[in-house]
C-alpha cells in the first residue's frame, strides 16, 4: 500500500510539473520577457513589445549586432510565425539603417556646402578688407599732399592747413567753389587760382573694386 501510495503521489507531482506555465521568452538577450512597451500586458515574446528594445528602436544597430539577436533567439524559436516577426523586425532595422545613413549623407553634403560657402564669403570679406585698407591708405596719402600743397595758402578767417583743421580747411574751400554767386571778388578769384595751381601736381590712383 505504501509503495502504491508513494507512486500515486509521484505521479501527482510530474503531472503538476508538467501543467506548470513558462515565462515567455523574450528575443533580445538581456530581457526576462517581463513587462510591455505599451505598459499593457505584463509579459512580451516579441521585439515590438519589448520594453528594453522600445527604448533604443531608433539606435542604429550593426550588422553583426542583428546577425547575433537572429542566431540567439532562432535557437528558442519553433514557431515560424515568430521566426517571420522576427525576420520583419530585422527588415525593419536595415531599412532604419539604411535611412539613418541616407540622412547622415544628406547632412554631410550640406555640412559641406556650407564649409564651401563659408569659405567664399572668408574670401570676399578678406578682398574688401584689402580693399578698404587700400583707400584708407590712398585717402591718407592725398590727406598729406593737400595739407603739404596749401600750407602757404590761407583762407579768409583761418589759419594754415594742417592735420587738426583739415576737414574744416577743406569745408570752407568747398563752399567757396560751390557758391552760388558766379562771380568773385578780385581777392577770391586770385586765392582760388593760387589753390588750383597749388593742387595741380597731386595725381589720384585709382583703386579697383574687389
Amino acid at each position: 500500500m505504501a509503495a502504491k501510495r508513494q507512486k500515486e503521489l509521484n505521479g501527482m507531482a510530474f503531472s503538476w510539473k508538467n501543467c506548470k506555465q513558462e515565462l515567455p521568452h523574450c528575443p533580445l538577450p538581456g530581457c526576462n520577457g517581463l513587462g510591455h512597451a505599451n505598459n499593457v500586458f505584463a509579459t512580451h515574446r516579441s521585439l515590438s513589445g519589448c520594453p528594453l528594445n522600445a527604448q533604443s528602436i531608433k539606435r542604429k544597430l550593426s550588422g553583426d549586432e542583428m546577425m547575433t539577436i537572429k542566431l540567439k533567439t532562432s535557437s528558442g524559436i519553433e514557431s515560424s510565425e515568430d521566426m517571420q516577426h522576427l525576420d520583419h523586425e530585422i527588415k525593419e532595422l536595415n531599412e532604419s539603417n539604411l535611412k539613418i545613413e541616407a540622412d547622415m549623407m544628406q547632412l554631410q553634403t550640406q555640412i559641406s556646402s556650407m564649409e564651401c560657402n563659408l569659405k567664399t564669403i572668408e574670401e570676399e570679406n578678406k578682398m574688401i578688407e584689402q580693399h578698404n585698407d587700400s583707400l584708407l591708405k590712398e585717402l591718407a596719402r592725398l590727406s598729406q599732399a593737400l595739407i603739404n600743397s596749401l600750407t602757404d595758402i590761407q583762407l579768409p578767417q583761418m589759419g594754415p592747413i594742417n592735420e587738426q583743421n583739415f576737414e574744416t580747411y577743406i569745408k570752407m574751400l568747398t563752399d567757396m567753389y560751390n557758391s552760388s554767386e558766379h562771380e568773385y571778388s578780385p581777392e577770391c578769384k586770385a586765392l582760388l587760382d593760387s589753390i588750383r595751381q597749388a593742387i595741380k601736381g597731386i595725381h589720384v590712383e585709382t583703386v579697383c573694386s574687389p
